[in-house]
């Protein structure tokens, strides 16, 4: 039996390849119900259609552009295709084709512990040859193999009713709005938004800040979210004997932009990989956990960028690099950042002032 803790997308998946390799597979989640409460923007880049199609019902919104502000307001406009989904409808899809495979669900069911190579969910003991931690940021499973001192994000979201550009997001720089990170406004629709921000610290400050720097007033919100983001750290530990750890559990988080949908599904399919053909979780997952090493690296230069180096980097963009910025997806950042260099030799001072 291998026992999943968490039914979110990288639970369900996992659990969805296991089973249709013949694996019984049960999947154990503390909520009442699956996909709620929604923790994130629920925008992704067009390349999750590569691990897995989406259905289109799913898709609220393809957007045309992303629009990145400023500290002092100037804007710096570059195409985007991204896509904004129904992070509930999506959940319970992954949950429904897990299903149709065998998989058994097991709601209002919190993992608490390992005990005696046991894992004791809502204080009784269940056996398993193989348990999979998948039950996000806060892994009580993470914990139970001595995986702690963690960083994360911690994120603030509204859903707002306000005039917005559907085919256009936007993403706001600057230590006042939100230090090691961004704030941002995904359209839904011509009157939807979801407006958040994340930071390490003093986040709900922040976000009332933000808001008011957006004019958004309290009758124009709808509903409010919040999460934890995990930073990755590519030494954290993510098995141990039988046990393992994949998605927002293992870290698997890009650090850049704190989308953790693409990766964590693909080393789903590395950690499924491995526990059907007998292989190492590491070397499956080696070419993923690389990308993300790189997002860290990208973050920690542009955590050392004062207010006034973004001003002067979106500035020079605008006018000298937005056609390279058009070619390449932000999903390639080593195509970007050579060609950019290559092209713009004054971008060089700015890197070099990151290192």
């Amino acid at each position: 039996m291998i026992s999943i803790i968490g039914g979110g997308p990288t639970g369900s998946y996992c659990a969805e390849l296991l089973a249709k390799a013949g694996k019984k597979v049960e999947v154990y989640d503390a909520r009442t119900k699956i996909g709620e409460p929604v923790q994130c923007t629920g925008i992704v880049t067009k390349s999750i259609n590569d691990v897995i199609k989406i259905k289109k019902d799913l898709i609220i919104n393809k957007v045309k552009r992303v629009k990145v502000v400023a500290p002092n307001g100037s804007e710096l406009a570059i195409k985007n295709d991204d896509l904004v989904i129904d992070r509930c409808g999506f959940d319970n899809w992954l949950k429904e084709r897990a299903e149709d495979c065998g998989v058994k669900y097991i709601l209002r069911s919190k993992f608490e512990r390992l005990s005696n190579n046991k894992a004791v969910i809502n204080g009784k003991s269940v056996e398993f040859d193989n348990l999979i931690g998948a039950d996000g940021p806060a892994s009580a499973v993470a914990k139970s193999i001595d995986v702690n001192n963690r960083r994360y994000y911690v994120g603030a979201q509204a859903r707002v009713k306000m005039n917005v550009d559907v085919d256009e997001y936007s993403v706001y720089l600057g230590e006042k709005v939100a230090p090691g990170f961004f704030g941002w406004i995904v359209p839904e629709d011509d009157n939807y938004a979801r407006v958040g921000l994340a930071s390490e610290n003093n986040t709900g400050l922040l976000f009332n800040s933000f808001l008011k720097k957006l004019n958004v007033k309290k009758s124009q919100i709808s509903s409010r979210q919040g999460g934890l983001i995990p930073i990755f750290n590519p030494k954290q530990k993510i098995e141990q004997d039988n046990v393992y750890l994949v998605g927002d559990s293992a870290g698997q988080v890009k650090a850049t932009t704190g989308g953790g949908l693409v990766p964590g599904l693909k080393c789903v399919e590395g950690l499924a990989d491995s526990m059907i053909n007998n292989g190492s979780y590491h070397s499956k997952i080696r070419s993923t956990v690389r990308k993300l090493k790189l997002d860290l690296r990208i973050r920690n230069a542009l955590n050392k960028f004062s207010d006034e180096d973004y001003n002067e980097v979106v500035d020079y963009l605008g006018k000298e690099g937005a056609n390279i910025l058009n070619k390449h997806s932000r999903d390639e950042p080593v195509k970007l950042a050579k060609e950019l260099l290559l092209k713009r030799p004054k971008l060089l001072y700015y890197a070099l002032k990151a290192l």
